[in-house]
């Protein structure tokens, strides 16, 4: 699928699409995106760099595998909606999601940092899995992050300025201070 230049605004991915091609959105200016039920597969970096605010993967029946980095560096990517995905490691660095609703089974890394959160070198798990898994045995429903995201500050990562890393306010000087990220079921 090829975006004129100058392109700003929703894609709608067409029905019978079965998979997204890696870097095949990369640094486009998609502030949403329609995905089809026959989709499976989101490759690495597919929406990269984009303008995404909310996101919703839903899959029918076949789970749908999304790739790291898949959603890399949507910097108002604020609410995430999953269902009937396979997940891996760090697919929304750089992303500060605060809210998450899951509306079906999720498979998920075996390292609990889907969401990606510290810094390009120093990242740790956020630890969202494993509490809607302990706190709220894997029931279905909107999540919402206690504490603020903000970005991190970590002046022996030169990527950190350019790259959008974010944390829980009050840790974003010290890399190794670790914080712990606590969700709340809200619905």
């Amino acid at each position: 699928m090829k975006l004129p230049d100058g392109f700003r605004g929703s894609v709608v991915i067409p029905e019978g699409v079965r998979r997204i091609e890696s870097s095949c959105f990369l640094g486009k200016s998609i502030t949403a995106v329609s995905l089809p039920k026959s989709l499976r597969q989101i490759g690495k970096r597919a929406f990269k760099d984009c303008l995404l605010s909310e996101l919703r993967v839903e899959g029918d029946g076949g789970k749908i595998r999304i790739e790291p980095g898949a959603f890399w560096f949507n910097s108002e990517l604020t609410a995430i909606t999953l269902g009937n995905c396979r997940l891996s490691n760090d697919i929304f660095r750089g992303c500060p999601v605060s809210k998450v609703t899951l509306t079906g089974e999720c498979v998920t890394p075996e390292r609990d940092d889907t969401l990606g959160f510290g810094c390009w070198h120093y990242t740790y798990s956020d630890d969202f899995f494993a509490t809607i898994s302990r706190k709220y045995g894997w029931a279905l429903g909107t999540y919402i992050l206690k504490g603020k995201l903000v970005r991190t500050n970590y002046n022996i990562c030169v990527k950190c300025d350019s790259e959008r890393c974010y944390t829980l306010e009050g840790f974003e000087e010290d890399r190794h201070k670790r914080p712990d990220f606590e969700w709340e079921k809200v619905g």
